[in-house]
């Protein structure tokens, strides 16, 4: 067990455990790996502590200007934002996709997780599109006004009738 001899900035150290637990549900959902929470807490510290010596002080950092397009914004009053996407593991037949939903105060509505057979990451976000679909007509979303965004342009072209779907979707 690690002991904590030194202060942290507890929004690293929170932003490390989160990472640390994200990687280790990835490795049990993919490899079948299961990690020691303990284990997990433990890396995520070593990894802050290394982070202080690593980066250089955050008043050394020139920050690049953020094209503000880039950005997330919640949508109107009354109108639900559905954000997806999906994540493919390379040389397997297995994917996750998520979805969210925010309100115009950017308060989480509802959300989905789940694992997708696929060959191809392609399959994986237009997997993301029907099950997302699929979800807010069975949770009574589908009635209410709704901005749906991915970051697939092949899926976004398609879906607006710009270009024909890859045969292989």
């Amino acid at each position: 067990m690690i002991q904590n001899s030194q202060t942290l900035p507890v929004s690293n150290t929170v932003a490390y455990v989160l990472w640390h637990i994200w990687k280790a549900r990835n490795q049990f959902i993919f490899h079948g790996q299961q990690m020691n929470p303990r284990h997990v807490v433990d890396m995520a510290i070593i990894g802050a502590r290394s982070a202080l010596y690593s980066f250089p002080h955050p008043a050394d950092i020139v920050h690049p200007t953020i094209n503000r397009g880039d950005l997330w914004h919640p949508p109107d009053p009354g109108i639900f934002k559905v954000n997806f996407d999906g994540a493919f593991q390379p040389n397997t037949t297995i994917g996750t996709i998520v979805s969210i939903c925010r309100d115009h105060n950017s308060r989480l509505i509802d959300g989905l997780t789940q694992i997708v057979a696929a060959s191809l990451a392609l399959q994986i976000e237009f997997q993301a599109l029907l099950i997302t679909l699929r979800h807010l007509e069975q949770t009574g979303r589908l009635h209410n006004k709704l901005i749906i965004k991915s970051d697939s342009l092949i899926l976004v072209e398609s879906v607006n009738e710009r270009s024909l779907p890859p045969w292989e979707v």
